[in-house]
């Protein structure tokens, strides 16, 4: 691992996500035609980058973003989820982000903390 200084970080990473999924199947019981928001620092957040991929291989799986215009989520990763069938919605401000979570009865939200 020492060769490899970021490989423990990377696997963190996708074990968080992997963790996040297995919650939300425990949870909700089912990760096909789920609706999930992602909130926080999605620019910058890689396990909700990474969580966005794993959630893209599901049936029917709605995305709504919430975050700031300056750590909204990457567009490299919303044409990937388009191209996969995947319904983006987005919200710029914490009023608009919960008026759109409330009322689209969202099923999972996932916090991915702000940088101060």
């Amino acid at each position: 691992m020492a060769a490899y200084p970021y490989l423990k970080d990377y696997i963190n990473v996708c074990v968080q996500a992997l963790l996040d999924m297995y919650t939300i199947q425990q949870e909700v019981g089912h990760l096909d035609n789920l609706k999930i928001g992602l909130v926080g620092d999605l620019a910058n957040g890689r396990t909700v980058r990474s969580l966005a991929y794993l959630l893209s291989m599901y049936n029917g799986v709605k995305m709504y973003f919430v975050a700031p215009d300056v750590v909204r989520m990457k567009d490299d990763i919303k044409e990937f989820l388009t191209g996969r069938q995947v319904l983006l919605y987005t919200a710029f401000t914490p009023l608009m982000g919960l008026f759109l979570l409330s009322h689209h009865a969202v099923s999972a939200i996932i916090w991915s903390h702000l940088c101060c």
